[in-house]
């Protein structure tokens, strides 16, 4: 069905292959003609679209079994179901392929979530009862990764008159079940549709012939036969049938626009992002996941700085250092925050439309090539300059250009020539690091104010790990000749 109303295991899957299952059908009659032993178990489901005021179909044709059309009722049967579609206003849930509703049955008010693009971390469709007018807590946290800062609201209302009849033989065994559903959706307060969806499942006992009569009755009221309805989201019309915020990467290769590739590296690292907060939400993990994204996704937009949009970046940068550079309690403290809502909504604009400017058509492999070699530049040109009399602040230089090799690296294809140059960069990072253990400036601020024995201590400390840079420094100067050899993109 399209429509929130019923439970996995209600509604058979759509039939795809209605030739090859006629054909199968036919064999099936066949063979019980001559040996009711071999007599395949089949289970045809047929579906129709009707006109929403069609006229009944004539279903009941002793000469062919169908002796009896029954009207069923009660659970399984027939019945009125009115529900509440809730969304942003943007329908960016149903856009995720997540169906939220509160839906009334004979004064029974339930909650239903559907959304099997994201299992097993959220349920396939799951109901729970509705006690008050507010969605249950535990709900209301899964869907949070998916609508953000945006508020959620019934953005569609849908009637459901369902009418289901049973079809016997003449022992009065069910043979076929024919469910008819006329649904009436308003949004805004109008009419935006009506429609009827008709489903014809036969039993094993039910012969081809009559399946045959049955298809040609429904059609001759006005039915189309379709292998499956449409959804819920194309029921529903614009905005609910736009592209969801988070799709899965597009395909890329050396020759693709720049643009594409970075598509489809903030959208993996968003989809990721989002896996993650799901599953601190749901309790199956902790907060750390989402933090590890959150620093992958800096490295990145640091990697990418030399196409992205400056400020645009640089706008995005201090809340990731935020999120990252800080104890997790803090950082936990700001997952619910409007600033986290906030910097993924961004997030899912820049996977739409990466500022890139005039690189944006750039080949791909060219404008890495280009990013690469000039990280790489600017980390030989510093880290070469080095001596055993240079500053701290040259020091401090080649340890950044280094880092921002690294984040390059993080962009990169993982080809083999990228995964080598990203270990090499990071080997080159973490020894530099090692050569900037202390500075003059801080430990001495750090010792101002102490007891003179605590001053003595601090200075006996800062006298040895003084001693472990310089060894470290002089490590490095003897290392880089042949490191810098090996720090080549690889044509």
């Amino acid at each position: 069905m399209s429509t929130p109303q019923d439970e996995s295991g209600t509604d058979p899957a759509p039939d795809e292959h209605d030739e090859e299952q006629d054909r199968q059908l036919q064999d099936r009659d066949e063979m019980a003609k001559g040996n009711r032993s071999r007599r395949a178990v089949l289970h045809p489901v047929r579906r129709f679209e009707m006109p929403y005021s069609s006229a009944s179909a004539q279903l009941a044709n002793p000469e062919l079994g169908l002796t009896t059309l029954t009207l069923r009722a009660g659970a399984g049967g027939s019945y009125t179901m009115n529900v509440n579609v809730l969304d942003a206003s943007d329908d960016r849930l149903l856009r995720a392929g997540i169906v939220l509703a509160i839906r009334n049955t004979d004064g029974r008010n339930e909650v239903y979530l559907a959304a099997p693009d994201w299992a097993p971390q959220l349920p396939v469709e799951k109901v729970a009862p509705l006690a008050g007018a507010e969605t249950p807590p535990e709900l209301e946290a899964v869907i949070r990764p998916f609508r953000r800062g945006a508020a959620i609201g019934p953005t569609a209302t849908l009637t459901c008159h369902r009418t289901e009849y049973e079809l016997r033989n003449p022992q009065q065994q069910p043979i076929a079940w024919v469910r008819s559903d006329a649904v009436h959706v308003r949004r805004g307060g109008m009419t935006t549709n009506r429609y009827r969806e008709v489903t014809l499942t036969s039993s094993v006992a039910l012969s081809y012939e009559a399946l045959t009569w049955l298809t040609e009755q429904l059609l001759a009221v006005g039915g189309a036969r379709v292998p499956s309805f449409p959804t819920l989201a194309q029921r529903l019309g614009p905005p609910a049938i736009g592209a969801t915020d988070l799709p899965k990467p597009p395909s890329w290769d050396p020759d693709s626009p720049l643009e594409t590739y970075v598509s489809a590296l903030l959208a993996a690292r968003l989809r990721k992002l989002t896996l993650a907060d799901l599953s601190y939400r749901i309790g199956e993990d902790g907060p750390e996941g989402i933090l590890r994204q959150l620093a992958a996704l800096r490295s990145e937009l640091r990697g990418m700085s030399g196409y992205l949009d400056a400020n645009w970046v640089s706008s995005l940068i201090p809340g990731l250092r935020w999120l990252t550079d800080v104890p997790v309690a803090d950082a936990v403290r700001q997952l619910d925050s409007d600033a986290y809502w906030h910097l993924l909504d961004d997030l899912v604009t820049a996977t739409r439309a990466p500022r890139l400017g005039s690189h944006s058509l750039d080949p791909t492999g060219r404008g890495m090539r280009t990013l690469a070699k000039m990280a790489l530049k600017e980390l030989k040109d510093s880290a070469g300059r080095l001596t055993h009399t240079s500053s701290d602040a040259d020091w401090r230089t080649a340890r950044d250009r280094s880092a921002h090799l690294v984040d390059v690296c993080s962009i990169l294809p993982q080809t083999k020539a990228g995964q080598r140059l990203s270990k090499r960069a990071e080997r080159v990072y973490a020894a530099l690091g090692e050569c900037l253990l202390v500075e003059r400036e801080a430990a001495l601020a750090a010792i101002s104010g102490l007891s003179p024995e605590d001053a003595f201590a601090a200075g006996r400390d800062y006298e040895q790990q003084l001693v472990g840079q310089l060894e470290a420094r002089t490590e490095f100067l003897a290392n880089w000749p042949e490191w810098v050899k090996e720090l080549d993109w690889g044509d």
